[in-house]
């Protein structure tokens, strides 16, 4: 099966406040020809010892959202299951 990364939907988590690193990737992704893309807001919680919270915060929202567009079951639970 051949897979066409240029038109195969793709999102990025990008936080609001952060324009410059968004406008280098987009012109990255159009370097590249990839038009199918979605920029998914970042969250920004405040780090607790050395963990970003807000990083992988931001990516469990985008997988529940992805979930409930398939009408999977959310919540870290039911992922911690789907993962066994």
């Amino acid at each position: 099966m051949i897979i066409d990364l240029q038109n195969i939907k793709k999102v990025y988590i990008n936080l609001d406040r952060d324009q410059e690193r968004k406008s280098k990737f987009e012109h990255t992704l159009n370097e590249l020809h990839y038009t199918n893309y979605e920029r998914f807001s970042a969250r920004l919680l405040p780090k607790q010892k050395a963990f970003n919270h807000g990083c992988s915060q931001s990516h469990l929202d985008l997988m529940s959202m992805n979930r409930m567009m398939l009408g999977i079951p959310c919540g870290i639970r039911n992922m911690l299951q789907t993962v066994k």
